[in-house]
């Protein structure tokens, strides 16, 4: 989908239950994950510690395409360092501000 807002705001949800994810062709692991009910939540697979992880990195409508990208290269520079970014979010270790952690912390898919 890129960083193409249009494209973005016509993406669905095709089943009628659960979510659908739509995965960027150009950033491997960066996708939207679109809920029955049509919220659409950027996020972020990555692999670490021999496990899979995925992190919410925003609401759209939140964040642009643009910032939902910049951020989640973010967290996967570091993966890249070994640094969990959802565990450092569960422990408060990051520099998100606390309403914004809670509402992440809200949002976060968990173990795959």
């Amino acid at each position: 989908f890129g960083e193409n807002h249009k494209k973005i705001r016509g993406l669905t949800n095709s089943t009628l239950r659960g979510k659908t994810v739509h995965w960027d062709n150009e950033f491997p692991g960066f996708g939207i994950s679109i809920t029955a009910k049509g919220v659409k939540s950027y996020i972020l697979d990555y692999r670490i510690k021999g496990r899979k992880r995925r992190i919410v990195v925003g609401r759209h409508g939140d964040l642009t395409p643009t910032k939902a990208r910049a951020d989640a290269s973010d967290h996967k520079a570091k993966v890249r360092q070994g640094i969990d970014p959802l565990e450092e979010m569960e422990a408060g270790e990051t520099d998100v501000p606390p309403s914004r952690r809670s509402m992440l912390n809200e949002r976060i898919f968990g173990t795959l």
